[in-house]
């Protein structure tokens, strides 16, 4: 999902994810819309300048996430162009949608899920599949399903068993 919303490369992105978890909703929080800006975080436009090296540095032991790294550009790319080839409607639906509501629901979930603190908002639910359920997430941030009514991480507990 994470590539879809083209925001940042994988480590980027789990890097910047471990940096909000680190700092949440303080003034290191990189998308803290107290201190970054609402409308940036709700268009998910904001920026990490410097990203501490202490946040990815086991990342790069996985060859898979690096390569996925180094190239994510390029793979996005490389996918839109495929998906086009194959149908403009195909496109639309593979690449166009995820890519709006990837870009939504970040903003969204940044925002409405951290008001006031991490919280559970269940009609995010329609945009962002189970990460609605964002203190839940928080209070627990390994655990794959976060609810009940988690999709999300239905899908992930049967696709991605560890």
């Amino acid at each position: 999902m994470l590539m879809v919303a083209v925001i940042r490369s994988p480590i980027g992105w789990i890097a910047s994810h471990r940096m909000h978890h680190h700092h949440s909703d303080g003034p290191k929080d990189p998308h803290a819309p107290k201190h970054v800006g609402f409308l940036r975080v709700l268009t998910t436009t904001w920026t990490i300048p410097i990203i501490p090296a202490k946040y990815a540095r086991d990342l790069f032991s996985n060859s898979k996430l690096v390569f996925c790294h180094r190239h994510w550009l390029k793979i996005v790319v490389v996918i839109w162009v495929i998906s086009y080839l194959i149908s403009p409607y195909f496109f639309i639906a593979f690449a166009l949608v995820p890519f709006v509501f990837a870009k939504i629901g970040f903003g969204l979930l940044n925002t409405v899920g951290h008001a006031s603190g991490p919280l559970n908002v269940p009609w995010l639910n329609l945009f962002i599949a189970g990460e609605g359920y964002h203190k839940n997430h928080h209070d627990n941030f390994k655990r794959v399903r976060l609810h009940k009514f988690d999709t999300g991480g239905w899908l992930a507990e049967k696709f991605f068993k560890r």
